[in-house]
């Protein structure tokens, strides 16, 4: 057998194993064979949004924010350059759950001064108008002036952090339609 045909019997494999595994209940599992056919998951709409629970809600809007950067991000490398580069066309309100959500995972993990070294400004100012965006301007302030034990003290406070965004959430429920 050659090198091509045994290329092509490997890469069918594949893609017959993550289309099943597209079709898993598990939906991280699903959502990422999907991601990696080229298939997106099924929009995220304003009913969607509506119902589903409180303490869902900003992890399923994150999940469909990712996908769709990525899905973008492989549609047109070469006007992207990087994957980093998509958050902008997105709106205001996406942006600001895409930055505090990967912020607040880089607290969680205690690498606060990682990203607070490794940011763009670009992503720094994103992040910053973000926590204004949500009414968490204390937060704001302590991450333009770069003090990292202080900005911890604030976010491990998750309770209050989670029921501000949630509000504005919810009142702003059709922002976050996405497809």
């Amino acid at each position: 057998m050659d090198k091509n045909r045994k290329k092509e019997i490997i890469n069918n494999y594949k893609k017959d194993e993550l289309i099943k595994l597209s079709q898993s209940d598990d939906k991280i599992l699903a959502d990422f064979a999907k991601n990696k056919l080229g298939i997106k998951s099924d929009d995220l709409t304003f009913e969607q949004l509506r119902n589903i629970q409180d303490d869902q809600l900003i992890d399923l809007i994150f999940d469909k924010i990712k996908e769709v950067l990525a899905l973008r991000y492989k549609s047109n490398q070469k006007k992207y350059k990087t994957p980093d580069n998509v958050i902008h066309e997105l709106n205001t309100s996406l942006q600001a759950i895409y930055f505090t959500s990967i912020f607040e995972m880089y607290v969680q993990m205690g690498d606060t001064d990682k990203f607070i070294n490794e940011a763009t400004s670009s992503e720094l100012l994103g992040l910053i108008s973000a926590y204004r965006l949500f009414n968490l301007d204390n937060i704001a302030d302590k991450i333009s002036h770069g003090t990292t034990s202080d900005i911890e003290k604030e976010i491990s406070d998750r309770g209050k952090i989670e029921k501000l965004k949630i509000n504005y959430l919810r009142k702003h429920l059709n922002e976050f339609e996405l497809n």
